[in-house]
């Protein structure tokens, strides 16, 4: 999904707001993540600090995160368990405004964010996360990413 910088705050804003996540404001690498329920996602690691401005993800992907075991990222068959990842991508505040004051939605469950998190390293770790290098260069690398 390439370079991007998020659209809702300013760096200041957010660093004087102690958002957790602000490691993401800037964002040039995406996780592909695919859970027991046969459903796979890819996101930005900025989807991370969206969760903390107030988006709330599909239903199907809070339900993964709460519900369902996180397999091999990344891992694709034609015919079997794991369907094309559904894309999430960036956010933009004419597309999708976020209520002010930010914070994580009520809507969310208890420890979504935590989980998110935990799944996204995971699968990073399992070399599941392309890292696009910059608007400078506009290449991607990718490092132990099987599609």
């Amino acid at each position: 999904m390439g370079f991007h910088v998020c659209e809702y705050l300013t760096r200041e804003e957010g660093d004087k707001l102690k958002l957790r996540n602000m490691d993401a404001f800037y964002s040039s690498g995406d996780v592909t993540m695919c859970f027991s329920s046969g459903r796979s996602w890819m996101m930005p690691d900025m989807a991370r600090l969206y969760i903390e401005l107030g988006w709330v993800p599909p239903k199907e992907f809070v339900d993964d995160v709460m519900n369902n075991t996180l397999e091999e990222g990344g891992r694709r068959q034609t015919r079997g368990l794991h369907a094309a990842p559904k894309p999430i991508g960036y956010l933009n505040p004419k597309d999708h405004p976020l209520p002010r004051p930010f914070a994580i939605s009520d809507e969310l469950p208890a420890g979504f964010l935590e989980k998110m998190e935990g799944h996204m390293k995971a699968a990073a770790d399992m070399g599941h996360r392309i890292q696009t290098n910059g608007p400078q260069t506009g290449r991607a690398q990718t490092k132990g990413f099987r599609p």
